[in-house]
């Protein structure tokens, strides 16, 4: 199995990180890069912060599955990071009635977020537990790089 990136996206307090660790458990080679532990105590703009987790995610899919939980709330900067990947990318939604953070930064982002008209998968975890989520994304990823 070759390599591949898996970027999921959506609202604070939706479940991105616990799915992506759950999904690290899954995939083994895999790496989870988080840009709240790269950008922690950073003054960097959305934009870049968002292009620099590309290009690390590229640079780290050489050797690993990436799994990227990031709200990446610019529709525009996704579709770019997705176009330039250089390995199989899947971008997953994680829609969410419930709000879990009500710290400053997460209220920004969330209020500027940008829906993509094509996402590769939406999983709304206000339906599914975390198990129910991991299978879901897993059993999509897993049936589109076969036969690559």
């Amino acid at each position: 199995m070759s390599n591949f990136i898996i970027w999921i996206t959506g609202k604070s307090g939706s479940g991105k990180s616990s799915i992506a660790r759950k999904l690290k458990d899954y995939y083994q080679n895999s790496i989870i890069l988080e840009g709240y532990n790269i950008f922690k105590d950073l003054n960097i703009d959305l934009r870049s912060r968002m292009l620099i987790l590309a290009n690390i995610s590229y640079l780290l899919s050489k050797h690993f599955i990436v799994i990227v939980p990031s709200v990446s709330p610019l529709k525009e900067i996704r579709k770019i990071i997705k176009k330039n990947s250089p390995v199989k990318f899947f971008e997953i939604f994680l829609s969410s009635k419930i709000i879990k953070r009500n710290d400053k930064f997460s209220k920004f982002v969330d209020s500027i977020y940008k829906p993509s008209d094509n996402y590769d998968l939406v999983v709304n975890t206000s339906l599914h537990n975390i198990e129910q989520c991991v299978r879901i994304i897993t059993d999509y990823v897993n049936k589109n790089i076969q036969g690559e």
